[in-house]
């Protein structure tokens, strides 16, 4: 599909050449789609010639909804034979175009940052370097030096549900602006941060300032609780407050080597990506009595962890793991203008956590850097949020 000009770049060369690929693709053969994109076309063409320029937010705007209906026009053409067959349900389609700027979006952020690479016959993979031979369960797997082969969009829209498309919408009508995300999985994680920090550099230029002044920091001391994959415990089926609130139950989760194969070594979901989230009214204090009197307590972390995940998991969401995270502010960050996520808060990552009750996996921005490490299941952090997310899994 003809890729769309950036918009806050739009000049009238840029929409006459995206006009001409768009009569050079092969949707343009499928007669209704046809006709629909000459409409537009001629609409976009009559109005060009009639302004000096586009630098204006009204012809920005205009051109801009245009495009989209050309791109959506495109679209049907593609992926109607997979509606009609049902491979494709209709209130997902509805949401390809969006979806399809957002893999491409990811997919050039991952390139930039060294991760994804290109094979000679046009295929995208990262090469793998996490060692699992040490695994809690003894039977992890060695991924080292492994190519592993990014999934194509027509393959990933292929697993988006009614369900996920749903909250996709959710997310949008909330402000959440939620975006797709694609997560290599089988990299360490401080391969992934050694790859952020490569680019502090150029993340200040775009801020135009030194936003960036120190590594990501992870948690390497065993006293405070050493970020050690092959230890952490993912995705766990059992995350539960203990009976006095001040510890974490966790269990029945996976080993990273069986999350890699989970999911291929490629996790693809739907992410929130503002700034940062607002704490859910029923998960910041409880009310209790005392000496006869009801009076309203803050609730501790433990507490709080669990409720957002028992909910997130009732709604067919997932919480963050370290490896997520730390790739959706990779994303942020090569923004234009970048911004760090976390900036005022800190985020549970409950879907890689530590075996240990008493530490809370989490994730911030601390001042000048990004923060992977953890906070105490029986402290009180009145900015704990969650960011949730929406996993995608292969049918």
């Amino acid at each position: 599909m003809p890729k769309a000009p950036p918009e806050q770049k739009l000049t009238k060369q840029d929409v006459e050449n995206f006009l001409r690929q768009v009569e050079d693709s092969r949707e343009y053969e499928d007669p209704q789609c046809r006709e629909t994109i000459d409409k537009i076309s001629q609409q976009i063409k009559s109005y060009i010639s009639s302004q000096g320029d586009l630098e204006n937010t009204i012809g920005l705007s205009l051109i801009g909804k245009k495009i989209d209906e050309i791109a959506t026009a495109i679209l049907k053409a593609k992926y109607g034979p997979k509606i009609a067959t049902g491979e494709l349900a209709p209130d997902v389609v509805e949401l390809i175009g969006t979806l399809s700027a957002d893999y491409l979006k990811a997919t050039e952020n991952l390139a930039w940052y060294g991760i994804l690479e290109s094979a000679e016959d046009g295929k995208r993979f990262y090469t793998a370097d996490y060692d699992g031979s040490s695994e809690l369960d003894g039977k992890g797997e060695n991924f080292t030096g492994k190519k592993i082969t990014i999934p194509e969009f027509s393959e990933v829209i292929g697993w988006l549900t009614p369900a996920n498309a749903a909250l996709y919408r959710e997310y949008k009508e909330k402000g959440l602006e939620p975006r797709l995300q694609l997560t290599p999985l089988a990299l360490k994680l401080r391969t992934l941060a050694g790859k952020l920090d490569a680019k502090k550099a150029e993340i200040n230029a775009r801020a135009g300032s030194e936003l960036i002044k120190k590594d990501t920091f992870i948690w390497d001391k065993k006293e405070t609780g050493e970020i050690d994959e092959s230890q952490l415990c993912y995705e766990p089926e059992q995350f539960e407050a203990s009976e006095d609130g001040k510890s974490l139950t966790v269990g029945n989760g996976l080993t990273k080597s069986e999350l890699i194969n989970k999911y291929n070594g490629w996790l693809v979901q739907i992410v929130p990506m503002k700034q940062d989230l607002d704490a859910d009214p029923d998960k910041i204090s409880k009310e209790i009595t005392k000496d006869g009197k009801a009076k309203k307590i803050e609730l501790i972390n433990a507490e709080k962890s669990a409720l957002y995940m028992k909910e997130a998991r009732g709604r067919g969401e997932s919480g963050m793991g370290y490896e997520d995270d730390l790739i959706a502010q990779m994303n942020s960050l090569a923004g234009a203008p970048p911004k760090p996520l976390e900036k005022d808060y800190w985020t549970i990552l409950p879907e890689s956590t530590f075996t240990k009750k008493e530490i809370v996996a989490g994730g911030f921005w601390c001042d000048d850097r990004v923060d992977l490490g953890g906070g105490g299941s029986s402290s009180q952090f009145r900015n704990l949020r969650c960011r949730r997310s929406v996993r995608l899994l292969r049918p």
